[in-house]
């Protein structure tokens, strides 16, 4: 595949998706900016409150009606981070788009080299580089254990499936994709895979966290990695 001309490779929609992240988004948004508007040659955030019960969208609001490169979008109910980056791919007017979180997990060095990066290739992929002091042990093993699994299932050679990425627009706003929960990510970088897609790798540096409660081994999760799974691996044989 070609690589798209300098000029339509430079433009970046960053969806970023909170729910009751009242002051991480904030952090989020203020350390994006100003190194997105050094770095690209376009670009928009569009700020998606999923549900939340704290001040996220009154945050999201005024942040808003403070710049215009901000777009908000507000769920009344909890509707999952899948569910939040497709709305964000569809409303999306830029070249490229990427999924942030918004509960300030990178560190703000991650950001010149990732959005430098767009355009070099047809996805910009990052890998994690300091899980091991950033996040709990079983959180480390479990992502590797992840990315090992899945990338022998499907032949997708990466260091992480489940850091940041930046997708062409166009390419990733097709109606089979499901977007399924945890999996959102699974299903994107496999089904572009397949289509003999061009890549680069960057790192991104994480904050420490507190100890947390997590989902990633929750039955829902776990039933969402399995039903991505056998999906894809039917289209496979298809």
């Amino acid at each position: 595949m070609e690589k798209p001309e300098p000029s339509l490779a430079r433009t970046l929609t960053i969806v970023i998706p909170a729910l009751n992240e009242e002051k991480n988004i904030l952090l989020t948004v203020h350390e994006i900016l100003p190194i997105a508007r050094q770095e690209l040659d376009g670009f928009e955030l569009i700020l998606v409150n999923d549900g939340s019960s704290d001040g996220t969208g009154l945050a999201i609001d005024h942040l808003a009606a403070s710049d215009n490169a901000v777009r908000v979008i507000h769920h009344a109910q909890r509707r999952g981070v899948g569910a939040s980056y497709k709305e964000g791919i569809l409303n999306a007017r830029m070249n490229y788009v990427t999924l942030i979180p918004g509960d300030h997990e990178a560190h703000p060095s991650t950001w010149p080299e990732f959005f430098r990066a767009v355009g070099k290739a047809d996805l910009v992929i990052g890998y994690r580089t300091n899980q091991h002091v950033s996040r709990p042990m079983y959180r480390v093993i479990l992502s590797r254990l992840y990315t090992w699994v899945m990338g022998r299932l499907f032949g997708v050679r990466v260091r992480d499936f489940h850091s940041l990425v930046v997708y062409p627009t166009n390419t990733v706003r097709r109606d089979e994709l499901q977007f399924v929960g945890y999996t959102y990510q699974l299903e994107l970088l496999v089904e572009l895979f397949r289509s003999q897609v061009s890549f680069t790798e960057v790192p991104v540096v994480l904050l420490p966290v507190e100890a947390k409660s997590t989902r990633s081994l929750s039955f829902q999760t776990l039933r969402n990695v399995m039903q991505t799974t056998v999906r894809l691996l039917t289209r496979r044989q298809k």
